[in-house]
């Protein structure tokens, strides 16, 4: 996949499908009000890009749109998306299956965390202040939570949480803390 420019609007698209069940792009969900002709623009660029692929939907997935002859498709987020959005490595488009049937929607979920998880460990987009907060803790000295709230303009409780939450569990790094004298707790990344 060559680098494909998305809008912040198709990125917020496509990071809400990757962490649906059933990877549906439609019903939109990033940004509540936008009109439908709006919504079908987007939809149709994001496909046009090969970010996005249209599929028979199959028991409660959302349709999408409905074919002259009557069937029914779901709009879904491509492996090239999920790369776009920092999902899926690079290079390793294609390694994600989409299981049809009843456990369809879980056994895709769980194929893109195969993915992800494949020889090439996770990494935030670089510049945003997730990116800004690990080189922070990747750090020999690691930092406190003044230095981390002060790089990224968070609050403390929401610095806590992208590190319990999004740093443990999304990317499964482990961070650790210790009290260093004169500074206070400091957290740093476990190597």
């Amino acid at each position: 996949m060559t680098d494909i420019m998305i809008t912040t609007l198709q990125r917020a698209t496509l990071q809400a499908a990757a962490v649906r069940n059933d990877l549906t792009i439609f019903p939109v969900r990033s940004k509540p009000g936008l009109n439908a002709g709006s919504i079908a623009k987007l939809v149709k660029t994001l496909i046009a890009k090969g970010l996005a692929n249209e599929q028979i939907a199959q028991g409660k997935t959302p349709v999408w749109r409905t074919t002259d002859d009557g069937q029914r498709l779901a709009v879904v987020i491509s492996d090239d998306g999920l790369a776009a959005i920092g999902m899926l490595p690079a290079g390793k488009a294609g390694r994600r299956s989409r299981a049809a049937g009843k456990n369809g929607s879980v056994a895709a979920k769980q194929g893109v965390v195969a993915a992800v998880s494949g020889d090439e460990p996770r990494k935030p987009r670089p510049g945003s202040k997730l990116a800004i907060l690990v080189g922070l803790l990747e750090r020999e000295p690691g930092a406190t939570l003044d230095e981390l709230t002060k790089a990224t303009g968070w609050q403390n409780h929401s610095t806590r949480g992208v590190m319990s939450g999004t740093l443990r569990r999304r990317f499964g790094w482990v961070i650790v803390s210790d009290k260093v004298e004169g500074r206070g707790r400091v957290y740093r990344l476990r190597s």
